[in-house]
């Protein structure tokens, strides 16, 4: 039973997240800031982290040549960049991964997507005024990873590891 509705949360924070603009991103950001001091949050916080990470999963969604950030609400960097700072706050503040395990598997499946939207986004926006707070991001979401032996192994396997640390 637990393996179905795990699917059927994957699903939809999927189809969420298919759908969901920049803006939408960061209000979901914003209500997890809220929500995780005053508030209950309306959608389960492992189910925003799905969100998130459906934002970085996909590999062939990363441009192969960089380029600027638009002021899209589409725009697929922004969307990544919003993925790793709610995947961040949210396994820094709400979510425990150790005591997540029904998270393995499509963290597990989004770690070469993360790896390559990380190292695109470092090209990308290093030089920018926000990249403090990016490389923060990035700090805390592979950490987060790191602090999980299940987890840290195939993100130490994966291609592209090396290459985002330096």
């Amino acid at each position: 039973m637990t393996s179905r509705l795990s699917t059927d949360r994957i699903k939809f924070a999927e189809q969420i997240g298919e759908k969901s603009t920049c803006q939408e991103l960061q209000n979901f950001i914003d209500a997890t800031k809220v929500g995780e001091r005053t508030l209950p949050l309306l959608v389960p916080p492992t189910t925003l982290l799905l969100v998130f990470l459906y934002q970085l999963k996909k590999p062939s969604k990363v441009p192969r040549s960089v380029v600027p950030p638009t002021s899209s609400q589409q725009d697929l960097s922004e969307k990544a960049l919003k993925g790793f700072t709610g995947f961040a706050l949210i396994t820094s503040t709400v979510v425990d991964l150790k005591q997540s395990k029904e998270l393995y598997s499509p963290i597990i499946d989004a770690i070469p997507g993360m790896l390559k939207w990380a190292n695109y986004l470092r090209e990308q926006r290093m030089q920018s005024e926000g990249a403090q707070q990016i490389c923060k991001s990035f700090s805390v979401t592979f950490l987060s990873l790191c602090h999980v032996p299940e987890l840290s192994k195939p993100l130490r396997s994966t291609k592209g590891i090396y290459k985002c640390a330096i």
